[in-house]
């Protein structure tokens, strides 16, 4: 017997478009407690608007929405403790949620303070590879940067550090203290590179210098 696949809006039920799967997806988050991450949206007490619920619950969604506008971007909202409406939600990349999600957090490290999305740009690395590794190190950046430290030194050596009203690289910084660059980047590692402990710990003679090193 031939089967019929029945469709609904105009579009197959089973998710041919990225429209269908946006708003399937979302209705799973708020209110089937197998789902995944159902804790981080149903079980946190978001819902999704009766609006979108229903017989004509898909229709509404993509007459408010619309499509989405590339294959980058996926639904999210704005405000990260509101629920799924259209005054709430937004067509976004990944990107551009990471830098919205309740996982985006400021993380200090040495004297920098920085988003997740920021450091996996500085790190080189997908955010999502990002975010799977600092949980995997318990938030522990000294971890990360040791894993990804070849990614960062590419980039170390044109990134400008300033001690006593003078700014150089780490490399320079190495010659002006007469230190081999890797036992002197391995110092600043260790440390965070906060080159204030680096030249505290190691060159306190500098300590005196009131005009920089010159």
């Amino acid at each position: 017997m031939k089967q019929h696949h029945k469709k609904t809006h105009g579009e197959t039920i089973g998710g041919k478009t990225p429209e269908y799967n946006a708003w399937k997806a979302l209705r799973r988050r708020c209110y089937d407690i197998k789902c995944f991450n159902y804790n981080d949206y149903g079980g946190r007490g978001i819902v999704v608007t009766d609006r979108w619920l229903g017989e004509n619950g898909y229709v509404n969604f993509l007459n408010d929405m619309g499509r989405r506008p590339s294959n980058k971007h996926s639904i999210d909202r704005t405000n990260n403790d509101g629920n799924y409406e259209v005054s709430n939600c937004v067509w976004r990349t990944r990107k551009e949620q990471a830098n919205n999600r309740r996982s985006s957090k400021l993380i200090v490290y040495g004297r920098e303070t920085k988003t997740l999305s920021q450091w996996a740009d500085e790190l080189k690395v997908d955010y999502h590879t990002f975010w799977e590794k600092l949980n995997h190190f318990n938030f522990d950046m000294d971890k990360m940067m040791a894993r990804y430290k070849d990614n960062l030194n590419e980039g170390i050596n044109s990134h400008f550090i300033e001690y006593n009203g003078v700014k150089n690289t780490v490399v320079e910084w190495s010659r002006l203290f007469e230190t081999k660059y890797k036992m002197f980047h391995a110092r600043m590692t260790r440390h965070r590179f906060d080159l204030d402990e680096v030249v505290r710990k190691y060159y306190p003679q500098f300590l005196m210098l009131k005009d920089g090193l010159i």
